[in-house]
């Protein structure tokens, strides 16, 4: 007895070469001497075109360095906003509001991204100026109730002077309010650049919501170089 089940087949490992986008069939087909209820299976793959390396010993490899966001060139740099956490705030990165018409749960959307401003460090003159795609940036209703509304957030954007680069200004956050002054973020996580403030008005006063400071420039380029920050927050206002 070696331990192998009766009537299993046993399978003789293959090994062939595939095209990208090619279509393949595999047939494996019982042998003479299998028993009677032998099945011949089939299936049909298309080729990745990853090279998959034959099995043997490995060295372990040491991670690729992480990005790092491109400098303005030597002798210039960003200008910030010094935005810290007052809604009132003239300036800022990029905004989102939602304003609620509650007789209709009507939900809409306003959003606004600040200019990227360059300066040349010897003089502190402003010497470029660009503004990034609002493009990715909004607010939307998800669904209403006689008493609730949910939305959804989203801010996204990249450097406007090296938009090919991965980095950008990213997070999402869906929220439930109530017209008796309730809220809740059920759900949502953000890159930890820069500063993030989430905060509720409701024409009379402001309720601060979230608040975090930021971490790290090398945030901009998302879970691969620094752990996203997850949106919460619950109370009344």
């Amino acid at each position: 007895m070696d331990g192998r089940s009766p009537g299993r087949a046993r399978a003789t490992p293959l090994r062939t070469s595939v095209t990208g986008g090619a279509t393949y069939t595999y047939r494996v087909s019982p042998s003479t001497s299998a028993s009677a209820d032998a099945t011949m299976w089939s299936m049909k793959v298309t080729g990745s075109g990853r090279v998959v390396p034959p099995p043997g010993p490995s060295s372990p490899r040491a991670p690729p360095p992480p990005p790092h966001p491109p400098p303005p060139p030597a002798g210039y740099q960003f200008g910030g906003d010094n935005h810290g956490f007052v809604w009132t705030a003239a300036s800022n990165r990029t905004a989102v509001h939602a304003v609620v018409t509650w007789s209709t749960k009507a939900v809409s959307s306003h959003t606004s991204i600040g200019t990227t401003n360059v300066y040349r460090k010897s003089t502190g003159a402003l010497v470029a100026q660009r503004t990034a795609s609002a493009s990715q940036t909004y607010a939307k209703k998800l669904g209403s109730g006689s008493n609730y509304v949910d939305i959804h957030m989203v801010t996204h954007a990249s450097n406007p002077f090296c938009p090919s680069v991965a980095g950008a200004i990213d997070g999402a956050f869906s929220i439930t309010l109530t017209q008796s002054g309730s809220y809740a973020i059920f759900s949502g996580k953000h890159r930890q650049m820069p500063n993030h403030y989430v905060y509720l008005y409701d024409q009379s006063a402001v309720k601060d919501v979230y608040k975090l400071t930021y971490a790290n420039p090398l945030c901009l380029f998302g879970a691969a170089t620094c752990a996203l920050a997850t949106f919460w927050g619950s109370g009344s206002f």
